[in-house]
């Protein structure tokens, strides 16, 4: 059965995610995001405000993870979808 991307669902793995953050679990959110970032790219369109709206959360959690570059990569993705 193939699971739906959903705005809960999005927002309890945020929360998941953050989680693992705090408790120094860095590769499990990472995990956890990646997988997150692909079921949003396939849900919503290339330039839609949802699909920015979740790279602009995984960003701010990518910078808590002191993941800097994949950050930056994701920032700049995110103000072209809003650019537009």
């Amino acid at each position: 059965m193939r699971r739906r991307f959903t705005p809960g669902r999005t927002w309890a793995t945020g929360q998941l995610i953050d989680a693992h953050t705090m408790a120094g679990q860095s590769d499990k959110a990472a995990a956890l995001l990646r997988e997150q970032m692909a079921a949003a790219r396939k849900a919503w369109a290339r330039n839609s405000p949802q699909l920015g709206f979740v790279i602009a959360e995984n960003a701010r959690r990518l910078l808590l993870n002191k993941q800097w570059k994949e950050a930056d990569r994701l920032v700049r993705e995110c103000l072209v979808i809003r650019a537009k």
